[in-house]
This record gives C-alpha cells, sequence and structure tokens, in this order.
C-alpha cells in the first residue's frame, strides 16, 4: 500500500491512536512498526498498516467483550489466526522488534514536541517515564503502560489487577472509583498472550505499571494528579484541547519506573494499551447508563465514572504499541527493618521491592 493511500485510510476510519513517545528525559523512544503487514492482519485479525502503527489493534471477539470483566479476562484470544506465533508476537501482534515509528501528516511533530526520537535507551528504576499519545478517534475506555516480565521472579509478591486472578483462582475486584491512584499497587494481569507458542503460565502475563486511566477529554484523575502530571494538548498546536473536540488531540503524562528486578543483560519490552469502552481499573458506569450496572451479570460492576464519556458500550477494539528498550537496570534492594512503605510490594520478608 503507497503512503498517500495509508494516509486517506487512516483519516477515514473510527478508533485510532498511537504512542508516538515513551521514557524518560535523558532517552525516550517511539513504538514498533508494523513492517510485516501480513503477519500483522492476521495475528490481530485486523488492518494493522492504516497509518504506520494507528491500527495496531484486535477486535474483542462479541463472547469477550460483554462485560468489563469479560474483556480484561479474555484480550484477543479470539480475535485472530495465532497458528505458529511467538510469545513476542502474541504481546505485540506481530510488529518488528527494534524498529521506530517517525512522524507522519496525521501524527504530526508539532509543539510542544511529545515524539521520542531516540534509540537504543537505557532506563533505570525509578526513571520519572514521560509517555505521549495521540488520539485521532475516540472509543472511551481507559488506557495504561505494561511491562513484558522478562523472568518469573519479576512476578513474585504482585497481587493481580482488577479481573485477574489470585493465586486461589478468585477474581481480583475492581477498584473504588474514587481512589483510583490512592489505592493502585503495580500488579499482574493474566491470560493476556493468546500465541501458542509453549510456554508458562508467567510467560503469558504482563505487569502493569500505572493506573489505568480515561480515553477522555475530560479524564480527572491523572489531570489532577502530582504524580501522573497528565496535560492534554490540540492535536497540532501547543494549545490546550477544544471544548467541542471529543476526538483528535495528544496527552502527556508521567509515571516513575517501579524496581521490578530487571535483568540488564536482556532487552525489555514495555506496551502502550488501550482497552476502548470500558474502565478496566474501576469497571465505572457512566451516568445514563445505569442499565450497564444493573445488568445480570454486571457489564460495568462500578460505581458513577467521573464523566459520561468514560465509558462507551460495544466498543471492542483494544490497541497495542509495543517499545523496546535496550537495557533497564534495577535499583540495589532494600534490606527492611520495618513495615514496608505505602505503595510498596514485599517480595520476601526480608526485601522490599521500593516503587
Amino acid at each position: 500500500m503507497k503512503a498517500a493511500a495509508v494516509v486517506s485510510f487512516a483519516t477515514t476510519v473510527a478508533g485510532h491512536a498511537a504512542l508516538i513517545g515513551m521514557g524518560p528525559e535523558k532517552c525516550r523512544q517511539s513504538p514498533r512498526t508494523p513492517d510485516d503487514k501480513t503477519l500483522v492482519d492476521r495475528l490481530s485479525g485486523t488492518d494493522g498498516a492504516m497509518n504506520n502503527l494507528m491500527g495496531i489493534r484486535c477486535v474483542a471477539a462479541p463472547d469477550v467483550q460483554k462485560t468489563t470483566l469479560d474483556k480484561i479476562q479474555g484480550w484477543c484470544s479470539q480475535s485472530g489466526d495465532w497458528t505458529n506465533s511467538t510469545r513476542d508476537q502474541g504481546f505485540c501482534f506481530g510488529t518488528t522488534p527494534n524498529t521506530h515509528t517517525k512522524p507522519n501528516s496525521v501524527l504530526k511533530d508539532v509543539e510542544p514536541k511529545l515524539w521520542g526520537h531516540d534509540t537504543d535507551c537505557t532506563w533505570n528504576a525509578g526513571d520519572d517515564i514521560r509517555v505521549s499519545v495521540h488520539f485521532t478517534q475516540q472509543h472511551e475506555g481507559s488506557h495504561f503502560v505494561d511491562f513484558v516480565p522478562q523472568n518469573k521472579e519479576q512476578l513474585e509478591g504482585l497481587p493481580p489487577c482488577p479481573g485477574s486472578k489470585r493465586a486461589d483462582g478468585t477474581v481480583e475486584p475492581f477498584m473504588d472509583v474514587n481512589r483510583r491512584i490512592e489505592d493502585f499497587k503495580v500488579c499482574y494481569q493474566d491470560g493476556v498472550n493468546a500465541a501458542d507458542e509453549k510456554m508458562e503460565d508467567w510467560q503469558r502475563k504482563t505487569i502493569r505499571l500505572h493506573p489505568a486511566f480515561a480515553v477522555s477529554p475530560h479524564e480527572v484523575e491523572a489531570s489532577k494528579s502530582e504524580e501522573y502530571k497528565l496535560k492534554k494538548y490540540a492535536a497540532y498546536e501547543n494549545a490546550p484541547v477544544a471544548e467541542t473536540e471529543k476526538n483528535h488531540y495528544r496527552i502527556d503524562y508521567h509515571f516513575k519506573l517501579p524496581n521490578l528486578k530487571f535483568d540488564a543483560s536482556k532487552p525489555a519490552v514495555f506496551r502502550w494499551v488501550w482497552v476502548c469502552g470500558y474502565d478496566v481499573q474501576c469497571g465505572c458506569t457512566p451516568k445514563g447508563g445505569e442499565w450497564m450496572h444493573n445488568a445480570k451479570p454486571p457489564v460495568t460492576p462500578g460505581d458513577q465514572c467521573p464523566h459520561p464519556d468514560y465509558i462507551q458500550y460495544g466498543m471492542g477494539e483494544i490497541f497495542i504499541n509495543c517499545a523496546d528498550i535496550k537495557q533497564v537496570n534495577p535499583a540495589p534492594a532494600t534490606t527492611a527493618t520495618s513495615a514496608a512503605p505505602s505503595g510498596s510490594q514485599s517480595t520476601s520478608e526480608e526485601t522490599v521491592l521500593v516503587i
């Protein structure tokens, strides 16, 4: 497909977004490109070549998107053809490792400059990570950054994310809508990877690094947070998002990279994930959509969302952009002499994982 045709197609199909930069100020990268269009299309079940990376997503099967819980448990398991697929392809839809997307006529690199242009980055646990995303259409729902575990030990001591299962098989409930940030803990997500490569259970999990925030110009939690510092910008100028604009805008926010026993001898894969339609952190219910909360089983199990456009029923897509980081260095282990501080996860009786 020629570039001009790609741009034209991308601007006419709803539901697009792209990660455009991620990392500490010293080294910020853009995500992978979908160079093998046939492979990306087959694995994701959708056209992955739209405007370079803006169409890298699956559409969850009907049975997998009936409720918020169904979607965060089912992911893309029934969406594409996973025959002979690898672990990496299962996490990243077959996009090409160690490639970097560039700005184009839709995803322009305008002030404030949000694109990541670096390569071969080295990060450190504790770094202030800046995440920049360009949205071109709105499907509501929630987004977050997660990490593909390099080893089993990185999952030790972490709780399940809402909707994932504890060790005893019970499901972790969704969080209080009013405590999305305060009660968040770095957590693992079950069953993320649908590839048919033979793997251990831990190899199909990812680690969510910050709360899932609403995809909406009316998002309020991260925007008011001194920790996450989310800012919203007009698509093509250094200006606030217009009151009448719902679809086309940019966001930029921060999170602290947890100390996850990173293996500095191996590359690390981080993913920006947008789960369209639903709030996968709190399962909130939009005002006027009480039928979703009252359904059996509930479509949205949580209390009222801060704004009605946090949720849009029937949006099946899950967008995923992967970024390859050459090296991530762990922080030194801290010996605990008292109870773990708020927000920490204890990995044993002696060691505290400081996040």
